[in-house]
């Protein structure tokens, strides 16, 4: 059968209010409170000292030894029964300390001991021992002043930066220069976050680029970094491009070279071998002469450029412009004129092909026809002294070729002039007719001989 050993018990207030004298290692247990106290023999219940309360102020417990253990645990709650630099306990894994706790605070096994974790969103304790929450340490982070462009940074200045130029740490902050051989390092934030830079545009940037200046866009972007490249050949012939430069001494050698031993900065004309300055004197000048360049009296004129459409100061000392030259010729050939085709003499140049779909023709001064009858007849009327055909009178000097070139049995061509001129002295204002083949060059004299062919021998016409 087993055994049942129960103590004395009862309410903490029914035990001081009886205040019992406890025998000699008897417990009193308080039922409510759960509070222990062990008997003398002679002290009455209220002056003894709990051997087990939870309650009980730091204090009592150091200065009462009775109490048994350092560590108590009382539901929720652990009492650590010591004071000063004993007043710890030090927690361990496999023989390893991990945790101390003490009333300095918590203490990790590496680091500072930690005796608080503050809420304070201006963090303004300002703690070596306190720990932050999240939330204060979002608050803090997200009030300090931000940067979204390259020049809000501390360390870098965009004041004065130009197209083209670099960003270039001078030993204390980055600072706008011109691109030369520079790399460029940041550290810290990342630069293709800023709003004043492009990592993308106007195309992705590759390994080895540089950010440059895009004053246009206000932006750096990506670009090549530039090298020069030094070449030391005499020839230059060697790493020649348009990103090398020639050392001074190439530059001295292949000049040396080339001009048969000039020194530069101190050559004069007569120095030259193919130069010959014997006789030189006020206002004489290099004349060359075949072989070497002399001296000689200046004889020529100074030739200047003269713009003038009508050629009027008609100058034996100055050269015509391009313009000038073209709108004069352009004026003396007139405004009929056809320029021949290429590899054609001017004097085939020009010609015209009159059909009856053109006639009734009314031919101007220089007009150079081809007659073809082949479907109907073609009429053709020349200007005269008193009436205007194709908006001009004829005059002295005037010209018309007329050449027919098919047969006229059928389909004749006739020429007409008005009724006071004529064609070799004879009256044409009922018109004249060409035989097939036959060219007629007319040339206008003037009103009482009116149109005259050329080569005429003064009995037949010769396109009668």
């Amino acid at each position: 059968m087993a055994t049942q050993i129960q103590i004395r018990r009862d309410t903490a207030g029914n035990w001081y209010g009886n205040n019992t004298v406890l025998s000699v290692g008897e417990f009193g247990y308080e039922t409510d409170t759960k509070r222990i106290k062990i008997g003398d023999g002679a002290s009455f219940y209220n002056n003894l000292h709990y051997v087990h309360d939870p309650t009980a102020p730091t204090q009592e417990r150091i200065d009462n030894p009775i109490y048994l253990n350092k560590i108590e645990v009382d539901d929720n709650k652990v009492q650590i029964n010591d004071a000063g630099s004993n007043a710890n306990v030090d927690i361990q894994i496999d023989g390893s300390s991990e945790l101390n706790v003490s009333a300095d605070g918590l203490k990790l096994f590496q680091g500072e001991k930690v005796n608080a974790i503050l809420d304070e969103d201006d963090m303004s304790t300002n703690s070596s021992t306190a720990l932050a929450t999240q939330q204060s340490i979002k608050t803090y982070v997200d009030a300090l002043p931000g940067s979204t462009n390259v020049g809000e940074l501390l360390d870098v200045t965009t004041a004065g930066a130009t197209s083209g130029q670099v960003l270039k740490y001078n030993g204390a902050a980055w600072t706008p220069m011109d691109d030369t051989d520079t790399t460029l390092i940041l550290n810290g934030e990342s630069i293709g976050s800023m709003g004043d830079v492009s990592l993308t545009e106007p195309s992705p940037i590759a390994d080895g680029q540089i950010l440059k200046w895009n004053a246009s866009n206000s932006k750096f972007e990506p670009a090549a970094e530039f090298f020069l490249n030094l070449v030391d050949d005499d020839n230059f012939q060697a790493g020649v491009s348009s990103t090398s430069v020639s050392s001074s001494e190439s530059i001295k050698a292949y000049v040396d070279n080339t001009v048969g031993g000039l020194t530069l900065g101190a050559t004069t004309l007569g120095a030259l071998t193919d130069v010959d300055v014997t006789g030189v004197a006020n206002n004489k000048i290099l004349k060359y002469n075949g072989s070497n360049w002399i001296v000689a009296d200046d004889t020529d004129t100074t030739l200047t450029l003269l713009d003038e459409d009508n050629f009027a100061s008609d100058s034996d000392t100055q050269a015509p412009t391009q313009q000038s030259t073209k709108a004069y010729i352009t004026s003396q050939l007139g405004s009929n004129y056809t320029a021949p085709p290429a590899g054609q003499s001017a004097l085939v140049a020009g010609w015209k092909v009159i059909t009856d779909a053109e006639s009734p023709y009314d031919a101007s001064p220089g007009d150079r026809l081809f007659v073809d009858t082949l479907n109907a007849a073609v009429d053709i009327n020349l200007p005269g002294s008193a009436t205007k055909v194709g908006g001009a009178f004829a005059e002295m000097g005037d010209e018309v070729i007329i050449m027919q070139v098919t047969d006229v049995s059928t389909n004749p061509s006739t020429i007409f002039t008005d009724d006071s001129d004529y064609i070799d002295s004879a009256d044409a204002s009922a018109g004249i007719g060409p035989k097939m083949g036959s060219t007629v060059w007319l040339v206008y004299k003037d009103q009482t001989d009116g149109w005259i062919s050329i080569g005429h021998d003064g009995t037949n016409l010769p396109y009668v």
